[in-house]
């Protein structure tokens, strides 16, 4: 699945949350692929009821992109199987999804984006334009040529 010549039409990013860089990544993600692609995010735990204030506010600064309305999941939330794609968000949370959650390595990408939790707005910034860069990329690989 993880071959760069197989179409990719979902993705889901996972982070430890869903309060921060995935529900960023979504957003930035669904505003990048359009249609074209389904775009999820989840956590592996709950903490929080919403995105946070500074993602929020981030994503709104930087990219016009709305993110108010998210509603924090989790992986169990998710039948993995629809998903062609699992995007990382950092290595702890890959090595659980990889081992305990079994999630195929073929399936699984890995991302490493510092978490901005509990840190400045500036780490938020920064965050928001790795994604973006990182998202990028992934696009032009992925969708080069008529690919996905």
């Amino acid at each position: 699945m993880n071959n760069s010549n197989e179409p990719i039409s979902s993705i889901l990013f996972v982070c430890y949350g869903n309060v921060c860089r995935s529900p960023m990544a979504e957003g930035l993600a669904k505003k990048m692929f359009g249609e074209r692609v389904r775009v999820e995010s989840a956590g592996l735990n709950l903490l929080f009821d919403g995105a946070s204030d500074d993602a929020i506010k981030i994503m709104k600064e930087l990219y016009s992109i709305d993110i108010s309305d998210h509603k924090p999941r989790t992986i169990k939330d998710f039948y993995i199987d629809e998903f062609d794609l699992v995007i990382v968000l950092d290595s702890t949370v890959y090595h659980i999804l990889k081992n305990i959650f079994e999630i195929p390595s073929e399936k699984l990408i890995l991302w490493k984006i510092d978490d901005p939790f509990s840190q400045s707005i500036e780490a938020y910034r920064k965050v928001a334009e790795k994604l973006k860069e990182n998202i990028k990329e992934f696009k032009r690989e992925r969708f080069k040529k008529g690919v996905a």
